[in-house]
């Protein structure tokens, strides 16, 4: 949960006998719901000039919670998708980018906006931006994985949606005219990034 951690990270450049007095595996643990939104409502109420960015991060864990008390992931289906991914993957490279692949198009249900970006590099730098992450269910009872929709992980807001089975090339084609890369460092970008995606997150599913 790496937003998570990272708001922790964040408000502990603060000094506050509330902050100091937080219990770090309590607050990162998923099990102890109560604890953290007690902690946020806490920080909301004592941190006036704060209060918009604890705010739009307490949205955040209201969504992942929602996906992860709610979300009901099929074990069998699920199971079938992890054994395609992982025969996917133990294809040559040749054979990976012969393949058809489809979306998880029971991923836009896991869709999360924020008003900033809560993955950074430094505890006290908070950039406002509009950001999306994607919080991705198991049907194990763990916390669900977690996408930052920045960076190149921004492909998927542009193909979420897209219903039509599709090559590797296709992407690809499709990626190379909207973004300004060389072609050759795209692919390698582009042919990591899918196997990321389909082996860890299940947002793009191997159809053969």
């Amino acid at each position: 949960m790496n937003t998570r951690k990272n708001f922790l990270n964040w408000i502990n450049t603060f000094e506050n006998p509330l902050i100091s007095s937080i219990d770090h595996s309590n607050f990162l643990s998923i099990y102890k719901k109560d604890y953290v939104f007690n902690i946020l409502e806490q920080l909301l109420d004592s941190n006036d000039n704060l209060k918009s960015i604890i705010a739009d991060y307490y949205q955040l864990e209201i969504q992942r919670y929602h996906v992860f008390e709610t979300a009901r992931i099929n074990e069998k289906l699920a199971m079938e998708q992890i054994n395609l991914a992982i025969l996917f993957c133990s294809k040559s490279d040749d054979k990976k980018r012969q393949s058809l692949f489809k979306m998880n198009l029971s991923i836009s249900n896991y869709l999360a906006k924020s008003s900033y970006l809560w993955n950074f590099d430094y505890p006290d730098h908070m950039e406002q931006r509009n950001t999306h992450y994607f919080f991705i269910p198991s049907f194990l009872p763990i916390a669900p994985k977690e996408i930052s929709l920045t960076g190149f992980d921004s492909v998927l807001l542009d193909i979420i949606k897209y219903e039509e089975r599709f090559t590797y090339q296709e992407l690809f084609e499709l990626m190379k005219n909207t973004l300004d890369i060389n072609h050759e460092e795209l692919d390698e970008v582009l042919f990591k990034f899918m196997q990321i995606q389909i082996l860890y997150y299940g947002t793009i599913l191997p159809v053969n």
